[in-house]
């Protein structure tokens, strides 16, 4: 700006804005740059912050624009654009809440798949609930006092395939390995016959199978020299595929794990230590 004898200099601050209703303010800052220029385009989330942390961010100063509820507000990374856009107004400008929660959505959406109610860990959550419930339907006692639990059965049971080819040649690996070691056949003839003295097994004569899903166990045995009571028992594999990939324990229900975890069990053991001393 200049007269005819004098040249003058003028310096003014402006503030712009997409549209420009009558009410709209006028104010004397310096807005030196936004946190984030691109703010009207649609992006990802680069950072979030908690409430706890989120006002020790922000400025004292804050500019409305009047325009919906569209607000700046000053902060330390820079002017922040909060608040919502109407249509009437800015029908070109996204609003920034539309976008977060479109972006919620697609996180809210892998999350489920590993937390929410798809997830693996709820599905076993699910299970586990099932499997007592089950225990306290079909726990019975016998005559004798002794508790009689009906196997927590899932309805894939039908996928078992033929077992007793596999049960039977592992029988007779287990039996050349005993006729090379006589003490361990003489534990694992007494630990059997234990077994059977205990009414935990009794033979199954071949025309007496009347279930159509059956499944022949395989066992062999576990030596432990040092243990004092018990050197040598017989595990049951369960685990063992039948003919058609699918185990025993595939079609049984996992039940929920009944002893604590193991920051308990320290923890447990620490205090009493403490009691000791």
């Amino acid at each position: 700006m200049s007269s005819n004898d004098r040249l003058y200099t003028l310096q003014t601050h402006f503030l712009l804005s997409l549209v420009c209703p009558q009410s709209l303010k006028v104010y004397s800052v310096d807005i030196l740059f936004f946190s984030d220029p691109d703010f009207h385009h649609p992006q990802g989330i680069d950072l979030l912050i908690g409430g706890g942390s989120f006002f020790d961010v922000l400025g004292t100063r804050k500019i409305p624009l009047n325009i919906g509820s569209v607000t700046l507000y000053e902060s330390n990374f820079g002017w922040l654009v909060t608040g919502e856009l109407s249509s009437q107004h800015a029908p070109t400008l996204l609003s920034m809440s539309q976008t977060i929660e479109e972006e919620w959505k697609v996180l809210s959406t892998i999350e489920d798949a590993s937390y929410g109610r798809t997830s693996r860990a709820n599905k076993r959550s699910q299970e586990e609930q099932e499997t007592v419930q089950h225990f306290k339907q079909y726990t019975t006692r016998d005559e004798k006092g002794r508790f009689v639990v009906r196997l927590p059965i899932k309805q894939k049971i039908s996928e078992l395939g033929a077992t007793l080819p596999m049960a039977t040649a592992r029988f007779l690996n287990v039996e050349k390995r005993l006729q090379n070691n006589e003490n361990l056949k003489n534990e694992y003839i007494r630990f059997m016959s234990e077994y059977i003295e205990l009414g935990h097994m009794v033979e199954v004569l071949k025309n007496s199978i009347q279930t159509q899903n059956h499944f022949y166990l395989p066992h062999h045995s576990v030596t432990k020299a040092s243990s004092l009571t018990t050197k040598v028992r017989v595990v049951f594999d369960a685990s063992a595929k039948s003919a058609s990939g699918v185990s025993l324990n595939d079609v049984l229900r996992c039940g929920p794990t009944v002893q604590q975890d193991l920051f308990s069990i320290l923890q447990s053991f620490s205090r009493k230590v403490a009691l000791d001393k």
